[in-house]
């Protein structure tokens, strides 16, 4: 039995060509085709509908709204309708960025501070390994002084990573030399 060769997730000039071939096969044929395809209801959406919703809504808002305001354009139930349509999607979306999204970005904050505490939590680890293996005046341990004073400074912890990034930046200089990059 054969090995199926392995792929390198990579298309061939040749898987290129059958792929472009097999769908200029599926091409609309007749104007009925055309007409029911969803690569024209799309291209009407984005090259039609969208522009058009830009230019009514801009209409809408500058035109129409002050117009009504100031008694001047007659009474349309339509472009009043559209116009109660526009600004109650404008509201909504004034609501959802005040409300909903301040949400999702505190969930998203107490998310990374608890990645951040389990990173500290190895970093301390890391330098307590550090420390027992090459002792206080090694360059890895300064490194992970570094590393722990960054972790620190993102949790918020100020004095405590300024200690760190002092302690790591003094075994930097000892071990490394003081004209280092990583000693200053």
């Amino acid at each position: 039995m054969r090995r199926k060769k392995k792929t390198s997730g990579v298309a061939t000039y040749d898987e290129v060509w059958k792929g472009m071939r097999n769908d200029l096969r599926k091409a609309p044929r007749g104007i009925v085709e055309l007409i029911f395809s969803l690569d024209t209801y799309l291209f009407l959406a984005c090259f039609v509908g969208v522009p058009t919703i830009y230019y009514v809504g801009t209409a809408l808002l500058f035109s129409y709204l002050p117009a009504r305001l100031y008694g001047v354009a007659k009474q349309s139930w339509v472009w009043d309708t559209l116009l109660g349509l526009l600004l109650a999607t404008i509201a909504m979306l004034y609501l959802w960025g005040k409300f909903v999204r301040p949400r999702r970005v505190r969930a998203d904050r107490l998310k990374r501070l608890k990645v951040l505490r389990a990173r500290l939590d190895t970093i301390r680890g890391k330098v307590g390994q550090l420390l027992a293996r090459n002792g206080k005046n090694h360059p890895e341990t300064g490194y992970a002084y570094q590393a722990l004073g960054k972790t620190l400074e993102a949790l918020g912890e100020g004095e405590q990573a300024r200690q760190a990034y002092q302690q790591g930046r003094e075994i930097l200089r000892e071990t490394l030399g003081a004209a280092h990059p990583d000693a200053n």
